[in-house]
């Protein structure tokens, strides 16, 4: 990647060697995102047990054939299959390089809210008691938390929304990127479906030459975060992230920001809000008993007959890959002891 747009976050901060790491992060917050290194370290009885507790063996223990979503594509959105979460896991470890990313794991069995002090972090640490009470209200019965979990071969497409993110870092590493709602123009922007987000139109980690306006003026932060780290970013922000390592696992406890996703880009945020098909689903999701992030991943699932299509084609190109695998294990030369 062409390194010469990103500088390094300006707001990060070592809460196990600050004075007061909580003021450091007010003078910043919420003007631009801030990582607050070691903070689970610094505070364990706000993080009880992390990051050691939710690596991913214990999530196969405890979540084994829950029903997850996994994309297969890392920038198309109408790209993710469901399946087991502990055949996920499997798949990923058999065969790294497949391109599968399971993003935003509800905490449906309390692994997450047993352990982290939700309402400290929001209502005194981002200030935020009254867009906690509304997200809940939208939220999987009101829990906020989400797992993501990947290989080094996964990431996530830039893109923005009108959510204000917590990201816990939990095994292995993720490098972000980021870019400030003014440079929005440059990223060639447009709506996901019912304009729930906003994706960029190219690839911010090795933009094409023909995206010259980018290439030529935009100007962003990077940072690489690692367990036990705390990222916190504004709403409407700009972020892609690439997973680093061969599984990682982090948490994202987001919330529903409409006053400063209003301040930070209006147009998007009208264009979110204002959207009738979106203002029908969520209706529709409350009165069937559903939540605001069965919405989003209405417009991620493939259809039904596409994905048993997929689901054979990622066997088939699995059994290949073990083959293959196993094959040129049995041709190389023995090793011998000296």
């Amino acid at each position: 990647m062409d390194p010469s747009h990103l500088s390094p976050l300006p707001a990060d901060i070592d809460a196990l060697e600050s004075d007061d790491w909580l003021a450091e992060f007010h003078k910043v917050w919420p003007s631009e995102p801030v990582v607050i290194r070691n903070l689970m370290q610094k505070e364990p009885m706000r993080f009880k047990g992390m990051p050691q507790a939710l690596t991913h063996e214990h999530l196969v223990e405890t979540y084994n054939d829950t029903m997850i979503a996994a994309f297969t594509h890392m920038t198309k959105d109408k790209s993710a299959i469901e399946l087991e979460f502990k055949d996920y896991i499997a798949r990923i470890k058999a065969n790294p390089e497949e391109k599968l990313y399971a993003r935003a794991i509800p905490d449906i069995h309390n692994m997450i809210l047993d352990r982290i002090d939700d309402k400290w972090l929001v209502d005194e640490v981002l200030g935020s008691k009254y867009t906690r009470k509304m997200s809940e209200a939208f939220m999987d019965g009101g829990k906020l938390p989400m797992f993501f979990v990947g290989t080094n071969y996964s990431f996530s497409q830039a893109h923005c929304d009108f959510g204000t993110s917590t990201f816990m870092m939990i095994e292995g590493q993720k490098r972000w990127v980021f870019y400030a709602p003014d440079q929005s123009p440059l990223m060639f922007p447009y709506g996901q479906k019912r304009n729930v987000a906003f994706n960029a139109g190219l690839d911010v980690f090795f933009p094409a030459d023909e995206r010259k306006l980018f290439r030529d003026n935009a100007k962003g932060y990077e940072v690489t975060v690692n367990p036990g780290d705390v990222m916190f970013f504004p709403s409407m922000w700009w972020h892609g992230v690439q997973n680093i390592g061969d599984l990682t696992v982090g948490i994202d406890l987001p919330l529903v920001d409409t006053v400063g996703s209003w301040g930070r880009n209006a147009p998007f945020t009208l264009a979110t809000f204002a959207n009738p098909k979106l203002a029908m689903a969520v209706v529709e999701a409350m009165l069937t008993g559903q939540s605001f992030r069965d919405v989003f991943f209405d417009g991620y699932l493939l259809d039904k007959d596409e994905m048993k299509k997929k689901q054979a084609e990622l066997d088939a190109k699995l059994n290949v890959d073990v083959a293959s695998k196993v094959a040129a294990a049995a041709a190389a030369p023995a090793s011998t002891n000296p």
